[in-house]
This record gives structure tokens, C-alpha cells and sequence, in this order.
């Protein structure tokens, strides 16, 4: 008789060793599936959920020295920080770059002063910083040419007047703001665009509350 061991028998223990060497991984990987909030996101899922998270609204700061200026005729944004050199950044406007914003769809971008009100770093624009458009003077004509109503003016007012973000779903429009996508051509629907590398600088140095001036 033979006193080499079944060949049967010898897969059956490779079989075994195998198992049992991959035994510790399968333990991990149940561990951290089993530990809340750590379950992975599929990558489909994760990637929609990057592109449609909507803005998030950050604690109102008192800032000084931070200043941002746009002037429309010039399509330039000027950045203006204590103890630094003013920078200056090429923009893009509203598709109906004349004028102020007077109404949600008439793709113009608002004039005025605003204050920064939100912060998005999962914009579908690349990145976003919000101003506080509608403001009080927006609410006062719209009020006036019978766009919204009292409460909704008395609504604005009291969000700009504790430095909040302002409604949005008026008539008058809003989630106008500062965002990435190219500064080549007037493509926006009212907000200000510029290069993803100038966004990218402008939104590392400008915090919640500074101010925003939209000359025309």
C-alpha cells in the first residue's frame, strides 16, 4: 500500500489552510460593516451625492478686513484683504449681464451690498459661497410691484438684519453667489462665475459674513 496520503484528502486540507488564512480578513471586514456609519457608500451613489448636496449654511462670523467687489462692466471681482495686495479675478455674469436682478428667471445678477451667508464645498459648480440676495432693498420694490407678499418681505428683512441667509423661493429669486465653471462667456443664471482655480483661492480666503459689494 501506497503511504502517500489521498489526493482527495490533500485538496480538502488546501481547501481548509485556505479558509482559514483568509479567516482574519472576513472578521475585519465585518467588524467595520458592523460599526455605525462606516458602511461604505457605492460609488455611483457617493458620486450623485457629491454632485447634489445642497449648500450648507455655516454660523454667521463677524469679519473685518475681507472685501469683495464685482464690477459688471468690467467683468472683474477684486478681493480686498487686510494686509494683503488687492486681487483681482476675471468673471462671468448672467446670461442678461445690464441691469439689476429684479425676479427669479430673468438671468441677471443682483447689484448691491450682500454679506456671505453660506459655504458649499460639494457644488455641482465645483465649489460655492453665497450671498445674501434677496436684501432689503430687493424686499422693499418687491413689495412694492406686488412680487411677494408683507410676510415675505418682513421675512427678508429679519434674516438679513441678523445676518442669516434670506429666503429664497420668492419670486425674487435667490441662491445667487460666487461659484467655479469658467469665466469665459455671461452663462450663468444670475450668479457669478469664474475659473475653478480662482474660485478655488477666493473661497479658501473669504469667510462667512464678509462682504460683498456688486457694482454695475
Amino acid at each position: 500500500m501506497s503511504n502517500e496520503p489521498d489526493v482527495s484528502d490533500r485538496r480538502r486540507k488546501v481547501r481548509i489552510l485556505a479558509a482559514l488564512a483568509a479567516l482574519p480578513g472576513v472578521i475585519a471586514l465585518l467588524a467595520w460593516l458592523s460599526m455605525p456609519g462606516k458602511a461604505p457608500i457605492p460609488q455611483a451613489d457617493a458620486a450623485e451625492a457629491v454632485e447634489e448636496a445642497p449648500a450648507v449654511e455655516e454660523p454667521a462670523a463677524e469679519t473685518t478686513g475681507v472685501h469683495v467687489v464685482v464690477h459688471k462692466s468690467k467683468h472683474e471681482l477684486t478681493l480686498y484683504r487686510e494686509g494683503h495686495e488687492p486681487k483681482t479675478y476675471k468673471v462671468a455674469l448672467g446670461g442678461e449681464p445690464a441691469g439689476d436682478k429684479e425676479r427669479r428667471g430673468d438671468c441677471r445678477t443682483p447689484l448691491g451690498t450682500f454679506y456671505v451667508c453660506q459655504k458649499n464645498q460639494k457644488s455641482k459648480y465645483y465649489l460655492f459661497i453665497a450671498i445674501s440676495y434677496p436684501n432689503e432693498e430687493d424686499a422693499k420694490r418687491g413689495l412694492k410691484d406686488g412680487l411677494i407678499s408683507q410676510a415675505q418681505h418682513d421675512a427678508i428683512v429679519e434674516a438679513v438684519a441678523n445676518h442669516k441667509t434670506p429666503p429664497w423661493e420668492t419670486k425674487l429669486g435667490g441662491e445667487i453667489g460666487l461659484h467655479g465653471g469658467g469665466s469665459a462667456w455671461d452663462w450663468t443664471s444670475g450668479c457669478i462665475g469664474l475659473d475653478n482655480g480662482d474660485m478655488r483661492e477666493l473661497y479658501a480666503a473669504v469667510p462667512m459674513g464678509a462682504a460683498v459689494t456688486i457694482e454695475p
